[in-house]
Order: C-alpha cells, then structure tokens, then sequence
C-alpha cells in the first residue's frame, strides 16, 4: 500500500467521505490547501448524494484536472487521462456509479442498513479509494 493510500484510508477512517480522501492526498502537490480541497469535494461522497458516479471516481477526476493546465493541450489532455480513468477503473468493478458498485442505495433505510451491515464502507470503499489512488498514480499524477 502507498503512503497515499493509507493517507487517504486515515482520512476515510476519520470521517472523510471517498471524494475528498482522494482529493485530499494529492492536493498539495498543486499548490491546494488540504483543508480547502476536503470542503470542494465534501458533496461528491455518495455517489454525489445520490448514488451516481462513485466519490472516488469524482475525486480522482478531480486530482486530473489539477493535473493539468487551462491550454487546448492541457484541456484534451485531461480529457484523454479521465477517459482513461474512468475506463480503467470501470474495467476493474464493472461499474462507475456507487449504488452499482456497493450494490444497495444508501438513500433507502434498507440499503443503509444493508449497507453498515455488510461493513461495505470497510469492504468496497476502502478497495475503491485504493484503486482511484494507483490508477492516478500509475496516470502519473502527483509526481
């Protein structure tokens, strides 16, 4: 495991939700405040509250963007690289979205509960955060 992913897992095992654990330990890297990072991306946990694209994948898009600049190069640039992302990460759990990949919705009482029950966050969350962090790295972000 990187120092970034278990980072990112303290971060997660604090409160944090996927988003800024991901955001949060490329930040400084670019110039951003942690701090400031966690509060941008603090709406994007839970599949941006409503179980669409999964925190992780949202942080780490993110990250990409800070990757790069605001030139035509730079902007194709990351577009190339969040493809290459999302298609990379979606290869590895089959899904991109967060009801999809923990497979219950955490709006409902049921699939909360399914949710704490089966320790998902501990289960699926954690590997999530992982695999944004080495996708990055291996795009090489935060180098």
């Amino acid at each position: 495991m990187t120092q970034r992913q278990q980072q990112a897992l303290q971060l997660f095992n604090s409160g944090f939700n996927c988003a800024q654990s991901v955001l949060a330990v490329f930040a400084e890297h670019y110039g951003l405040d942690p701090a400031t990072a966690t509060r941008i991306s603090c709406g994007l946990g839970g599949g941006v509250r409503c179980g669409e694209l999964c925190g992780a994948v949202s942080g780490a898009v993110l990250v990409i963007g800070l990757a790069g600049g605001n030139e035509p190069a730079d902007k194709k640039r990351c577009m190339e690289q969040t493809e290459r992302f999302t298609a990379q990460f979606k290869e590895k759990h089959d899904a991109l979205g967060c009801y999809q990949l923990l497979d219950c919705n955490l709006k409902t009482a049921e699939g909360f509960q399914h949710y704490t029950d089966q320790q998902l966050r501990k289960k699926v969350c954690e590997a999530l955060i992982c695999d944004a962090i080495e996708l990055l790295e291996d795009l090489g972000c935060g180098q």
